[in-house]
């Protein structure tokens, strides 16, 4: 679900999936802008700079993704994005 810094890594990761149903989740939880913010919060602590990683299913729509990596985006997250 997330990757925390060390002492020679600055970047902290969080990830988030989207399934083939369309449900989005971080780890086995049910995604939330609550849930996210907690999660990036307890990262900022010991990282520099976090990235939110999101990868879909095949078969998902592109709306659900692009709508998706809108949210976090207005959140004031950098995001990265993955489809297989």
């Amino acid at each position: 679900m997330y990757s925390s810094c060390s002492s020679s890594v600055k970047e902290g990761h969080v990830w988030i999936s989207i399934t083939k149903n369309n449900d989005v989740m971080l780890g086995s939880e049910r995604y939330s802008d609550d849930l996210l913010q907690d999660i990036v919060s307890n990262l900022s602590k010991s990282c520099e700079t976090v990235t939110v990683n999101i990868s879909s299913d095949a078969g998902v729509s592109h709306k659900s993704v692009y709508e998706t990596i809108k949210r976090i985006k207005v959140l004031g997250y950098k995001v990265a994005s993955q489809q297989p």
